[in-house]
């Protein structure tokens, strides 16, 4: 996923793959596809096209709001529409459940934090609810994400940050336990999203443009100090508008992710679900072995509303 993004996002022409060989009869880019699909497609899991009762067709949008955002590059747009065609349909399973409606009033809180200035966001979490929601909130707000793994020691961790000076850091239960005097004093901005913000009023994610840059991942560093892979916004989209042409997902289906937010499928699997207004299921560490078991389990949850909070 790493090559594929990082192709469009830097100069045109050392791009290895161009946007007319990017199309669905490019014999390189489908085989490509075809040997992924082979481990991607057990973690797709249909369900029916259409319910009893219900129609594919979505409902209508407001024209004057659609023509304002005619053209907006920001990857949390597909969600925002999502949000406005079916406010209760499932979007998000993670430790709790999460309707598009309720994740988009969490996700523009956190944009309403975060500020126009906030540039560069860096999250300390992973496969939680915290972690998926801290991803939709920057892009909402138009910031640039740094996903750090909370399996990296503090002294990378410590060095990364540095590297990165980020405007804020996000953190979910496990990401604030490994906050150590060290951490807090290379960030001013600490924030738990969901402990410390309540949801609000939902609003338009933030214009950005095609070029913004959307978020950065890390190399392992085994051949010294990590370094910063750049994807720019209209990179992932150019990745997720192909893909869907392969995965035609619809919103009654379920989408497995089994990875951490610190490697490039997490991206795949988030925008390529919520592009259809389909759920993301993410895959319980205890579980990342037997995925397949897990999405089986899943059944019946895409085509029924989020359960709600008491």
């Amino acid at each position: 996923m790493i090559s594929m993004a990082s192709m469009e996002s830097s100069r045109p022409e050392r791009n290895r793959l161009s946007s007319s060989s990017m199309g669905p009869r490019s014999p390189r880019v489908a085989n490509w596809f075809s040997r992924k699909s082979r481990i991607r497609v057990r973690l797709l899991v249909s369900t029916s096209r259409t319910s009893a009762g219900q129609s594919d067709k979505p409902r209508s949008r407001t024209p004057r709001i659609e023509r304002e955002l005619a053209g907006v590059d920001n990857l949390a747009l597909p969600f925002w529409r999502a949000t406005r065609e079916a406010p209760e349909r499932l979007a998000l399973v993670a430790d709790t459940e999460w309707s598009y409606a309720r994740a988009a009033a969490q996700a523009s809180a956190l944009a309403e934090w975060l500020g126009p200035s906030a540039r560069r966001v860096a999250i300390l979490a992973s496969r939680s609810s915290a972690a998926f929601l801290s991803v939709l909130g920057c892009c909402w707000g138009g910031a640039a994400y740094f996903p750090l793994s909370l399996r990296w020691p503090e002294e990378r961790l410590c060095h990364l940050l540095k590297q990165i000076g980020p405007h804020a850091l996000l953190v979910d239960d496990r990401g604030q336990e490994l906050l150590s005097p060290a951490l807090r004093a290379l960030v001013s901005r600490i924030l738990h999203p969901l402990r410390d913000l309540s949801p609000i009023e939902v609003t338009p994610p933030r214009p950005v443009d095609s070029e913004a840059l959307a978020y950065v991942l890390f190399t392992s560093g085994t051949t010294g100090a990590p370094k910063g892979v750049m994807i720019s916004v209209g990179a992932v989209n150019h990745l997720i508008q192909r893909s869907y042409e392969f995965f035609p997902l619809s919103p009654q289906d379920r989408v497995g992710c089994n990875f951490e937010l610190s490697f490039d499928g997490a991206v795949f699997d988030m925008f390529l679900a919520w592009r259809a207004g389909a759920s993301l299921h993410v895959v319980p560490p205890a579980q990342s072995m037997a995925p397949v078991a897990f999405m089986r389990r899943q059944r019946g949850r895409a085509s029924r509303p989020a359960a709600r909070r008491l």
